[in-house]
């Protein structure tokens, strides 16, 4: 699996050592810490999404969503910030560190994969909490990834050689491409999801209003909950 994030099969300059035993440990020592942060996280965000609705959920409850949904920024930029020095950084300084060389390649997918969370989190905390789509697209992307990473590190270690390990493998890479399958339908509904946010911040403002509010509310990331005078604030409504 290394091999295909850009870890060498051969000695190179960078890694003298090709992908060595302790790369492999690190790797997979980091997939366990993104399993746990991703199951941490979501489960935070459980009691609001058992509660159905903002304003019936207890305020505990909203309060462990607002830390689970921050607490998925904050490993972000501190996954971020560690594969930057990883790549960069000089070996002495990672040997300090106790951290291992990644290849370059890390730092475009680390910033796809974290630039999501990074960029929405915190603006629509502020301003759409309230949205029930948007409470349940974190806790869905969370557990969907932690399930599939968890089970790939389980799966890493079997014998396919052995027929009962080997069915193993199979049955977890079938349950693994569900939501990647599923790619297509989650594109559906991040777009519906979308679509009845604006929906709900035009209706808000009247027929008059401008659908661009929602981003640019958004963008002025006011700390005011959504309401029909807030709705109503940006430019041009």
């Amino acid at each position: 699996m290394l091999y295909n994030f850009g870890f060498p099969k051969e000695p190179t300059e960078a890694f003298p050592e090709a992908t060595s035993d302790a790369i492999v440990l690190e790797g997979w020592s980091n997939i366990i810490a993104h399993v746990a942060a991703h199951f941490i996280c979501g489960g935070l965000m459980l009691p609001v999404i058992l509660a159905g609705d903002w304003s019936t959920a207890t305020p505990r409850a909203r309060e462990l969503f607002v830390l689970g949904s921050l607490g998925d920024v904050g490993f972000d930029c501190y996954h971020g910030l560690k594969i930057m020095c990883a790549v960069y950084a000089g070996q002495p300084m990672l040997e300090r560190l106790g951290w291992e060389r990644v290849p370059p390649i890390m730092v475009p997918l680390t910033i796809l994969h974290h630039s999501l969370a990074i960029a929405m989190v915190i603006p629509m905390n502020a301003n759409y909490i309230e949205l029930a789509d948007y409470r349940m697209t974190c806790f869905s992307l969370l557990f969907a990834a932690a399930l599939c990473f968890s089970l790939n590190s389980y799966k890493m270690t079997l014998d396919v050689t052995q027929r009962g390990q080997f069915v193993a493998f199979k049955a977890i890479l079938v349950i693994q491409v569900g939501p990647s399958v599923g790619g297509a339908e989650d594109f559906y509904h991040w777009f519906m999801r979308a679509r009845r946010s604006r929906r709900s911040s035009t209706r808000a403002c009247g027929s008059g209003s401008r659908p661009s509010t929602a981003c640019w509310r958004i963008l002025r990331m006011r700390a005011t909950p959504p309401s029909t005078a807030a709705a109503c604030s940006a430019p041009g409504s």
